[in-house]
């Protein structure tokens, strides 16, 4: 009887076109909607789970690639490959209504 060969999960790749992230509070979205070898755009959304608002987000994520500036967000800071965005100056998505989303998105290389 042949023993079946375990096929690998696969890793993902920095850029891969899904990425979802689900806590008690917030489902997190990373979304490659355009990849052109040398480049890409990626748009991300914070969907907030909870029946109250969720005020002044932030979110820090890794990812071994350059990202241009941000659109509907801003780029807090850039540590290594540890990104960190929030909606601060953007009064229509800095704060997550409940269950409601905001979304930024960036282009990088």
């Amino acid at each position: 009887v042949p023993t079946p060969t375990p096929i690998p999960t696969p890793t993902p790749v920095p850029g891969s076109p899904n990425a979802v992230i689900e806590t008690q509070d917030v489902i997190i979205t990373y979304k490659v909607t355009s990849d052109w070898k040398s480049g890409f755009q990626a748009d991300v959304s914070i969907e907030n789970k909870t029946a109250g608002v969720l005020k002044n987000w932030e979110l820090s994520f890794e990812l071994d690639r350059v990202v241009g500036p941000p659109w509907n967000a801003r780029l807090v800071s850039k540590t290594g490959n540890r990104y960190t965005f929030d909606g601060q100056p953007f009064t229509w998505n800095k704060d997550i209504p409940a269950k409601k989303k905001v979304s930024f998105g960036f282009t990088g290389s």
